[in-house]
């Protein structure tokens, strides 16, 4: 039997490139997205209980924990803590491992009012990122914010007040005290 040498033609040689070309694009992409999926999630939600958001000031987090301790879905691995140095048993602190991360928050508000998402590399040293405030100058109100994070050493973040002191109150007619925050990795 004798060895076969294929010859590819100038016009196959092309089309090799660019399936080869492809081939890397997709091996570019990460898994999530090959597999039809964005990434994954971590979700915390108080609704139950207006205590302690029943007056967080500037540099107090939220707090998301005291109706489901331990959040509704935690697939990305978010380590949570209560309070600041300032406030140590109140509100909700988020130890983000690295990665990208696109993280929503809503509540009702009591006031005009403005949350922001504050950020730092330890609990002490975490500020407000001005770019990430979401606020509403009525009051009785219902507020989105949403923010990008990418972290190469993990980070610590906190949703906060930026300017003033205010309440979350009941939502509308449902009796819900509701504050909800979304952790969504994408990267």
């Amino acid at each position: 039997m004798r060895n076969r040498v294929r010859v590819v033609q100038p016009a196959e040689e092309g089309a090799l490139n660019i399936a080869r070309k492809a081939a890397a694009a997709v091996a570019a992409i990460p898994p999530a997205v090959v597999n039809g999926k964005i990434g994954l999630v971590s979700e915390y939600v108080q609704s139950i209980t207006q205590v302690p958001n029943n007056s967080i000031a500037p540099g107090q987090p939220v707090n998301y924990l005291a109706d489901a301790p331990l959040g509704i879905v935690n697939e990305i691995g978010i380590i949570t803590s209560t309070g600041v140095p300032l406030t140590p048993t109140k509100g909700t602190v988020f130890q983000l491992p690295v990665g990208k991360y696109l993280i929503d928050w809503e509540n009702a508000i009591s006031a005009d009012w403005s949350l922001a998402v504050w950020q730092g590399a330890t609990v002490a040293s975490m500020a407000i990122r001005t770019e990430s405030i979401a606020g509403s100058s009525i009051a009785q109100t219902w507020i989105h914010g949403r923010t990008f994070v990418n972290t190469v050493n993990g980070v610590f973040v906190m949703v906060s007040p930026g300017f003033s002191t205010a309440a979350i109150p009941a939502d509308g007619d449902s009796s819900l005290y509701m504050a909800r925050i979304t952790f969504l990795q994408v990267g």
